[in-house]
């Protein structure tokens, strides 16, 4: 083999060797301080250029062709040429530089690993073992090559590297301190760089960091979805990754779909194809999901055959690189966070990939940070809908109560995030629970159809509990024990969690309230289960109120049904007791007149007054009887007040002229004529308060006086006060007794009764009649001195009669004319079905008019035949008749289509002493009323006015 030319240092016998040698050594000296120098200045981004002029200026100091520098690669068994300088001498061979496997050049990197340097004079004095470095070699046109290990802490970095093109090369051993110096060097600037990028990363990251944690401050609802498409693409720029994107994960599809997703420039989205997509279907990417660790697909096309589908989706998608983590918040999946690139594989650190790790993290403190300020603000909301719920039940109408109760359940239902809520009640006599009200969420089975009459010992367990007060709360349906009923019933409706709270009052269980969660598991916090038990507790007021108000429903038709009878059994005995003391009073009246002895008179007029009394008696307790009902309704018509008063007058001052004792009146001056009221009401209380002062004061005076009061508001000048007072010098009230004054049958001791008598029913009756009317009386009363009752009603009035009409009826039209005493005989029919009333009637007008024609008729058929035969100039009607009462009688003979028919003078005899029944009586078309028992005078005006034209 020809030798080659030698390098002019590996010629030992040249003149001036020595000398040559010294100097050689002195400059190689000089550059290793001019490096060291020049690496401690440099900062990390000069560190690159002062690699590459140390190279440089140390090729050409040893005189090589070309200088380089390998590093293994991150996380691979391989080298990496990332520094080069070649002479002008050579053919430069960076763009042939390629990644060296450790695989590939075995016995290079075993000489290395041990720290030896690869000192090769000629690639022929290779051994046999080096075959493939000698191939390497040789393929480059390289003669000689120096290679000195770059290690750090016992590691293999990377190795500095010499070559010589030109001829072959021996180095001397100065040469090799100087580049094994240099490889330390190296080998201290490169961990330098290691560390200054690590810190840099930190740095990086710890900003990265900081901006997302700022981002997601206060941050809810849309702005949240902004805030993770943000710090999605600073994670995506931090990794220069060409995606970054957030899968969410569904349970009720049990679906992932990317929600959020950040694009490099020029990168193809998608968001749009991957939507629900069912991980299940890919088992590789599903196992390692289920796993919880940090995926790293550094090369797609590296995958396993296992992973073949999830291969081609992400060729598909161009992606040659990922890397992904599974969310999981409070246990349960939410979704994947993953990068990916389309440019490059990946060659993630360490570092990175705890990074990443970190980010996930945050971003699912993030989200459960959110998940926990919804469910804060949810209970708010909660606490808030309860507080609405408790104000609306309080007032809520008996006819809402069901469909608030079922709109209550729908709004508590979704703000616990329940997909079902619902109410079961129990019948302790079948002992079986029935639901009776349901709500569901969208997509949610209703089970309120098939959970009726549900015996007890399916929930017996639930049953014992809920009795002592305790709620039921399952967080887990499938950690429950596989043999358990429970997980049977609940796994076969699909119920993941579920929450019941007993409806208990005074330890009475009645059912429970409910509320399942389907699609999900959920947990309830502390606060939930808190206001969850006050709804209960609202639940068991608003069903109780809602069974007592049906209750009183009920009780209340049956009252009205009882009252209703009351009614008809009080009108009933209302003409009964009536019409015989009619009879009693109108034959004792008669029977006044008649020739009798002193003494005779004397005991007929006591009967008489005796039966008068029983009449007062029987109207007071038929009185107090219609008020306790409701059935005593006032009739308010303008009434000349004058009129009434001087009548309620004339009638009680006989009774204070025979005691012998004064009674005195004071009207006011400015008191208007006529006013709207009741006046047989009025004139009751008047004449209840004036008797009881006349029948209570046995010396001294009674005064009785009406003052009146404009309204001072102005706004309606027709409303004036009426204040009625009557003081009496009597026997006065004391304290003690002053609680029995106005209680029904009560006066205010026994000895009281047995002088002066009466019911005790006065003043009661007089009380309830002011507070229909809208007041109610008071007294002023001092024992042995004397008492002072008053009451003030608030009434319309008008002090000059407008617009006043006798009741529609014009009688001089309506009557033929008789004149008194004239030869002409007046035709009288009387309709009545008691023989008794109606002798009383005859015997009555034959005093009067012992002319005048009688017709009778026994009930109201017979009296409509009667006017239609005789043409009778006047009618006594009694009310109630059989066949046709006294009111269809009379409408019929006024429907009749003739002028006598319209006209004819019709006069009511009832025992309804009222103004309601007044009122019915004219209503029908007659013309007066009288009630029962009449006096015979009453009988004689009437023959006056309606027959004799007299008024």
């Amino acid at each position: 083999m020809s030798k080659s030319k030698s390098h002019p240092y590996s010629d030992q016998t040249n003149a001036g060797f020595t000398t040559d040698k010294a100097l050689h050594r002195i400059e190689m000296e000089r550059f290793s301080a001019r490096a060291c120098k020049r690496f401690i200045n440099s900062t990390l981004a000069e560190i690159d250029d002062a690699i590459e002029d140390t190279i440089r200026e140390c090729g050409k100091l040893i005189d090589a062709d070309r200088v380089y520098i390998y590093q293994k690669k991150k996380k691979k068994e391989s080298f990496i040429c990332n520094y080069e300088w070649s002479s002008e001498l050579v053919r430069d061979l960076s763009d042939i530089q390629e990644e060296i496997p450790f695989d590939k050049v075995p016995w290079w990197i075993e000489k290395l690993t041990k720290e030896e340097l690869i000192h090769i004079e000629n690639t022929s004095l290779l051994p046999p073992e080096a075959s493939v470095e000698k191939e390497i070699i040789e393929s480059r046109g390289i003669k000689s090559v120096l290679a000195v290990p770059i290690m750090w802490q016992g590691s293999l970095q990377g190795f500095l590297g010499f070559d010589c093109d030109r001829y072959e090369r021996k180095w001397s051993e100065n040469d090799h301190h100087l580049l094994k110096m240099l490889a330390n060097i190296i080998a201290l600037v490169l961990d330098r760089v290691r560390l200054e990028e690590k810190n840099r990363f930190e740095l990086r990251f710890k900003q990265l960091m900081s901006d997302i944690s700022s981002r997601f401050v206060n941050v809810s609802g849309y702005k949240l979805d902004e805030a993770i498409t943000k710090s999605l693409e600073d994670i995506g720029t931090f990794f220069s990754a060409d995606r970054a994107y957030l899968f969410s994960y569904s349970i009720v599809k049990d679906t992932y779909s990317i929600t959020h997703e950040w694009l490099n420039s020029g990168i193809q989205p998608t968001k749009d194809e991957l939507q629900n997509i069912s991980f299940k279907d890919y088992p590789w990417w599903y196992n390692q999901i289920k796993e919880g660790e940090v995926i790293q697909i550094k090369n797609v096309e590296e995958l396993p055959v296992q992973a073949a589908r999830v291969q081609e989706v992400l060729e598909n998608q161009n992606v040659k690189s990922l890397l992904c983590l599974p969310i999981f918040i409070q246990g349960e999946p939410y979704g994947v966070f993953g990068i990916d690139s389309v440019k490059t594989t990946g060659n993630w650190t360490v570092d990175e990939v705890a990074s990443f790790r970190v980010l996930s993290t945050v971003i699912s403190d993030v989200i459960l940070k959110n998940i926990t300020e919804e469910d804060l603000q949810n209970v708010n909301k909660l606490q808030q809908i309860v507080m609405n719920l408790s104000t609306s039940f309080i007032n809520i109408d008996l006819n809402d109560i069901e469909s608030a109760i079922r709109q209550s359940l729908s709004d508590i239902g979704r703000f616990v995030s329940a997909d079902r809520a619902y109410i079961f009640r129990y019948d302790p006599e079948k002992r079986h629970v029935k639901n009776t009200h349901e709500w569901c969420n969208e997509g949610i089975t209703p089970h309120i159809d098939d959970l009726q009459d549900v015996p007890l010992e399916v929930i017996e367990d639930w049953f014992d509990e809920h009795v002592k007060g305790n709620y039921i709360i399952i967080d887990d349906v499938n950690a429950l024990p596989d043999e358990s009923q429970q997980k049977e019933i609940l796994a076969m409706q699909n119920i993941k969690s579920v929450v019941a709270f007993p409806l208990l009052s005074e330890g009475n269980y009645f059912g429970f309230v409910g509320f399942d969660s389907v699609q999900r598991k959920h947990l309830y916090t502390e606060k939930e289960v808190q206001i969850l038990n006050v709804f209960a507790q609202m639940l068991v007021n608003i069903i109780q109120r809602q069974e007592l108000q049906n209750y009183l429903v009920e009780s209340r038709k049956l009252a009205e049904r009882a009252n209703q009878a009351k009614s008809v059994f009080l009108a009933n005995m209302s003409h009964e007791i009536r019409t015989p003391i009619n009879g009693v009073i109108g034959f004792l009246d008669l029977l006044r007149y008649t020739k009798l002895t002193s003494e005779q008179y004397k005991y007929i007029t006591y009967a008489l007054k005796s039966a008068e009394s029983l009449l007062s008696i029987v109207n007071d307790i038929l009185d107090l009887s219609k008020v306790e009902a409701g059935k005593l309704d006032l009739e308010e018509v303008e009434t000349d007040l004058c009129e009434m008063l001087s009548y309620s007058i004339e009638v009680l001052k006989l009774s204070a002229k025979n005691k012998e004792i004064p009674l005195e009146v004071n009207i006011s001056e400015n008191m208007p004529q006529y006013v709207v009221i009741d006046p047989l009401r009025l004139k009751q209380i008047l004449i209840n308060l004036i008797g009881n002062a006349i029948k209570f004061t046995d010396e001294g005076s009674v005064k009785f006086s009406v003052r009146f009061e404009e309204e001072e508001s102005g706004q309606n000048n027709n409303i004036g006060n009426f204040i009625f007072e009557v003081e009496d010098t009597g026997i006065g009230i004391s304290k003690d007794q002053k609680e029995h004054l106005f209680k029904a049958f009560s006066q205010i001791d026994s000895s009281i009764r047995r002088q002066h008598g009466g019911t005790g029913l006065g003043l009661i009756i007089s009380e309830m009649l002011a507070k229909k009317m809208g007041s109610s009386i008071g007294f002023e009363s001092e024992a042995g001195v004397g008492s002072r009752f008053y009451f003030t009603l608030k009434k319309e009035y008008r002090k000059l009669k407008d617009n006043r009409t006798d009741k529609g009826k014009n009688f001089q039209e309506k009557v033929r004319k008789f004149e008194p005493n004239s030869d002409e005989e007046p035709v009288i029919l009387i309709a009545e079905d008691t023989d008794l009333n109606r002798m009383l009637v005859r015997l009555v007008i034959s005093k009067y008019f012992p002319k005048a024609v009688i017709i009778e008729a026994v009930n109201g058929r017979e009296a409509v035949t009667a006017c239609k035969e005789h043409k009778p100039d006047l009618v006594f009607m009694d009310i109630q008749m059989p066949e046709l009462s006294g009111y269809e009688a009379v409408k019929e003979i006024r429907s009749a289509d003739d002028e006598y028919s319209r006209t004819v003078p019709i006069v009511a005899l009832t025992a309804g002493a009222s103004v309601d029944v007044e009122k019915k009586c004219m209503d029908a078309g007659m013309d007066y009323y009288i009630s029962k028992p009449f006096r015979d005078y009453q009988i004689k005006k009437t023959i006056d006015r309606f027959v004799l034209m007299e008024e």
